[in-house]
C-alpha cells in the first residue's frame, strides 16, 4: 500500500491526528500534502462528515475485527471543490490488543459514484422503455423463475390467464398445457444460446414471441428473455387482405420502371401466367401506357403513390378506369386497376341531375332547402334554392354556416313556436308542418308554409329534406271564406231562429220527396223525432187511401216548377199516434248546391175543418125543412093570390061578400102565419140538435 498509485494511506493517533500518509495520498489531495505534525484527520474533510468519521472510529473501537467503509469530501484541487473519496477505517493494535489509533485507506470515488449514477440512471430508463413499449418483456432464470417484467407483460398475462405476473413465479404457470412441451423446447433452445420467433394463438389472441439468450460475465448463459407482441390486430388485418385480395374487384400489376409486367392478378381471370412476360403497351394503350409508366417511374424513383385516370373506347360506350400506383422494393411497383365506369357515369348523372335541379328551383315559386340541426342544437341551411332570396332577403352562402339570418325575419310572435316545433320533429323524427309569419324588406306581412322530412345523421345531426312557399294568398283567401263562413253561420243561426218561430210544423224535402229537416213545432204535432223521419217519403203521414193520389199532386206541383202554391186544404194527415190531423199545405222551393228543394208549411186546420162540417150539415138541415114547408106555404099564398084575382075581376056585390072575402083572406094568412111559426120552431129545434161549437182561437 505505501507505493500504491490508486489507494491512499494514512494513519492516525487515537486522537485523530495524522502521523502518517503515503505518496499517493499526497499526489491525490494536493491542498493539504504538507500538512503532516500535529494535523488532525477531520481537518482534511468536509466539516459536514466530521461526526461520520468519529462514529467511525468509536465503532472500530467497539469491534476492532470489523472494518468501517464510509464515504467523505476530501479537497479537490480547487479552494472550493471537493472528491468524493470511500474509505476503510481500522483499529491499529499492538502486540497486546492495545489500541494504537486509526487505520484509514481510501480511494478516489468520483467516477464509481458516476457509474453507479449513470447505472442507476440507465437501469431507470431501460425500466421506462420498456413500460412504455406496447410489446411484453419478461427475464426468465435457468431455474424457470422470473426475475423481472414489464408492464405490457403484466397486462397481457392478466388479459390472457386472468391472473398477475410477480417476480419469483415459475414461468410454467402462465403457459397453456396443450403449449407446455413446446415451450419447454423453445426455452431448451434458448438456454442453448439460440434465438427463437414464433407466432401464437393463446386463448384467442395472437402473440409473436421471441427467445433471446442472456449471457453472465463469463459469457455463460445465465437465463433467456421472452419478449411477447401482439399481434392480433396484424393478424386480422392479414386475413383481411388476404380476404381483400381475393375477392379484389381491381386488376393488380406488379411492374418494373422499363414498363415490364412481372405479375398480375385480373379479375375473374385465374390463367394470368402468360401476361407476365408482356409490357404495359401490350395491354393498354400507346397513350394509357405512357401515361402509367410516367407515373411508375416516379413512383420507384420518388418512393411516392400516384394515381392515373384514363378511359378506355369500347365502340359502344366509354369505360373509365383509376389506377393507384404505389412503390415497391427491387425497382417495382404495384399498380392497382379499378373500372370506375358507373362510378363515374352516376356522377355524371348526378351533374346533370344538378343542373336539372338548378334548373327547377330557379323556376319554382317556393324553396327547396336542406336544413341541418347539430347535436349542440346550431342550425344551418346545407342547400337553399335562390327562392329564398326573394322570401327571406338573404342569399344562400349567409346560411350555409347560421341559420340566424332567416331566422331573424320570422315573425316575433311565431319565433317559439317554431323553434319548439323543429326540436319536437328532430326528437321524434315526425315530418315538419308549420304556416308562419314573415316580414319582408319593405316590411310587410308574407304568410310562409313549410313541410320537410327528418332524418337522423351518422354524426347525431338531424336533417330535414323540404320545401317552403310563400300562402299569403291563399292565407288571406282561407280567412275571406272563415269570415264568409260566420257570416253564413250567423245567417244559418238568425234562420233557425226564425224556422222555429214558425208557429205551425215545416218540413224541407228534396225532389223526390225525401224529408230532410223538420223543425221542433213538426215534432211537437206529429211525435216523431227528426232522426225519426230523415230520408223518409211523406207518404207516411198521408191516409194509405189517400197516398196514390198525394203522389200524383206532388208530381203536377213540379212539373209547374215548384211555384209558391197551397198544395191542398184541408189535407188529412197522421200522427205517430195513428191520430187524424188536418192541415192546409203550404209549398214553395228553392235551389241550393246545384239541387232543388221543397219547403212544406202545414198549418194545423182539424178544428176549423170540424166547424166547417156543422156549419155545411146546418145548412144541409135547413134546406130540407125549407123543401118540406114549401108545399105548405104555396097553398096559402096560392088562396091569397086567387082571391086578390078575384077582385081584379069581380067587385064585391054587398057588404057581407066584402066579410066573407076578408074572412077568407085572414084565415090564409093566420095559415101562413102558422106555417112560418113551425119553421123557426123546427130550424131552433134543427140547431139546439147540432151544437155548434164557438170559433176557436189558434194557439202558438
Amino acid at each position: 500500500m505505501r507505493n500504491s498509485g490508486t489507494y491512499s494511506v494514512l494513519a492516525t493517533d487515537m486522537q485523530g491526528n495524522i502521523m502518517y500518509v503515503n505518496p499517493c495520498y499526497n499526489n491525490r489531495f494536493a491542498r493539504v500534502r504538507d500538512m503532516r505534525g500535529g494535523l488532525n484527520f477531520s481537518d482534511t474533510i468536509h466539516p459536514e462528515d466530521s461526526a461520520m468519521t468519529l462514529e467511525a472510529a468509536v465503532s472500530c473501537m467497539a469491534h476492532p475485527d470489523q472494518p468501517v467503509t464510509l464515504m467523505l469530501r476530501k479537497p479537490g484541487p480547487d479552494t472550493d471543490s471537493w472528491i468524493l473519496t470511500r474509505w476503510e477505517f481500522s483499529l491499529i493494535q499492538d502486540a497486546e490488543q492495545n489500541p494504537l489509533g486509526i487505520l484509514a485507506v481510501g480511494h478516489d470515488a468520483t467516477k464509481e459514484e458516476e457509474n453507479r449514477k449513470e447505472t442507476e440512471d440507465t437501469k431507470v430508463r431501460l425500466e421506462a422503455i420498456l413500460n412504455s413499449t406496447s410489446d411484453g418483456h419478461i427475464l426468465v432464470g435457468r431455474d424457470f423463475k422470473l426475475q423481472s417484467f414489464n408492464k405490457a407483460a403484466a397486462l397481457a398475462a392478466q388479459q390472457v390467464f386472468g391472473k398477475p405476473l410477480y417476480n419469483g413465479c415459475n414461468i410454467y404457470d402462465f403457459v397453456l398445457p396443450e403449449n407446455l412441451q413446446e415451450f419447454k423446447q423453445d426455452a431448451a433452445k434458448a438456454l442453448a444460446g439460440k434465438t427463437i420467433k414464433k407466432d401464437k394463438n393463446i386463448n384467442g389472441f395472437w402473440f409473436q414471441f421471441r427467445y433471446y439468450p442472456v449471457y453472465g460475465a463469463r459469457k455463460e448463459v445465465v437465463g433467456f428473455t421472452l419478449n411477447t407482441t401482439n399481434i392480433d390486430e396484424r393478424k386480422k388485418a392479414e386475413e383481411y387482405r388476404r380476404a381483400l385480395l381475393t375477392n379484389l374487384p381491381d386488376d393488380l400489376y406488379v411492374v418494373r420502371s422499363d414498363g415490364s409486367i412481372t405479375d398480375i392478378q385480373l379479375q375473374g381471370k385465374k390463367d394470368t401466367a402468360g401476361l407476365t412476360t408482356q409490357f404495359l403497351h401490350h395491354i393498354f394503350t400507346k397513350e394509357t401506357a405512357a401515361m402509367l409508366l410516367l407515373q411508375i417511374k416516379a413512383a420507384i424513383n420518388e418512393k411516392k403513390n400516384g394515381q392515373v385516370s384514363f378511359s378506355v373506347e369500347d365502340g359502344q360506350q366509354t369505360n373509365y378506369f383509376d389506377a393507384s400506383i404505389s412503390p415497391l422494393q427491387s425497382d417495382t411497383a404495384l399498380m392497382l386497376v379499378r373500372d370506375v365506369s358507373l362510378r363515374v357515369r352516376a356522377t355524371q348523372e348526378r351533374q346533370k341531375f344538378a343542373k336539372y335541379q338548378e334548373q327547377v328551383s330557379r323556376n319554382v315559386p317556393g324553396v327547396i332547402y336542406q336544413f341541418r340541426m347539430l347535436p349542440d342544437r346550431s342550425m344551418h341551411f346545407t342547400f337553399a334554392s335562390e327562392g329564398l332570396t326573394k322570401l327571406f332577403d338573404v342569399i344562400p352562402e349567409q346560411i350555409q354556416s347560421n341559420a340566424s339570418a332567416a331566422f331573424s325575419n320570422i315573425h316575433a310572435d311565431d319565433q317559439k313556436r317554431i323553434f319548439t316545433s323543429i326540436l319536437d320533429s328532430a326528437k321524434t323524427l315526425t315530418n315538419w308542418e308549420q304556416t308562419f309569419r314573415i316580414k319582408n324588406k319593405s316590411g310587410q306581412i308574407v304568410w310562409i308554409e313549410a313541410k320537410s322530412t327528418p332524418y337522423r345523421d351518422n354524426d347525431g345531426s338531424t336533417v330535414w329534406n323540404g320545401y317552403l312557399h310563400d300562402v299569403s294568398e291563399r292565407v288571406q283567401n282561407e280567412q275571406q271564406l272563415q269570415n264568409s263562413r260566420n257570416l253564413l253561420e250567423e245567417s244559418e243561426h238568425k234562420l233557425q231562429q226564425t224556422i222555429e218561430a214558425i208557429p205551425d210544423p215545416m218540413l224541407i224535402f228534396c225532389e223526390d220527396f225525401r224529408i230532410q229537416f223538420v223543425n221542433n213545432k213538426f215534432e211537437k204535432v206529429y211525435g216523431y223525432t227528426e232522426e225519426e223521419v230523415l230520408n223518409r217519403r211523406m207518404e207516411f203521414l198521408i191516409p194509405k187511401e189517400l197516398r196514390k193520389n198525394h203522389r200524383a199532386k206532388q208530381q203536377t206541383y213540379l212539373r209547374a216548377g215548384g211555384k209558391n202554391t197551397r198544395m191542398e186544404s184541408f189535407l188529412p194527415t197522421l200522427n205517430k199516434a195513428g191520430q187524424l190531423i188536418v192541415v192546409n199545405a203550404s209549398l214553395n222551393t228553392f235551389t241550393a248546391g246545384g239541387q232543388k228543394f221543397i219547403i212544406v208549411i202545414m198549418q194545423d186546420v182539424t178544428e176549423l175543418k170540424k166547424r166547417q162540417d156543422i156549419i155545411l150539415k146546418q145548412n144541409e138541415t135547413f134546406r130540407q125543412i125549407a123543401w118540406q114547408q114549401s108545399h105548405e106555404l104555396r097553398r096559402p099564398v096560392a088562396n091569397i093570390l086567387g082571391i086578390c084575382n078575384y077582385f081584379d075581376d069581380v067587385s064585391p056585390k054587398s057588404h057581407a061578400e066584402l066579410n066573407d072575402i076578408i074572412g077568407y083572406l085572414r084565415s090564409e094568412i093566420k095559415e101562413l102565419d102558422a106555417i112560418i111559426r113551425e119553421t123557426v120552431k123546427q130550424a131552433n129545434e134543427s140547431e139546439t140538435r147540432l151544437n155548434l161549437p164557438p170559433p176557436a182561437h189558434r194557439s202558438e
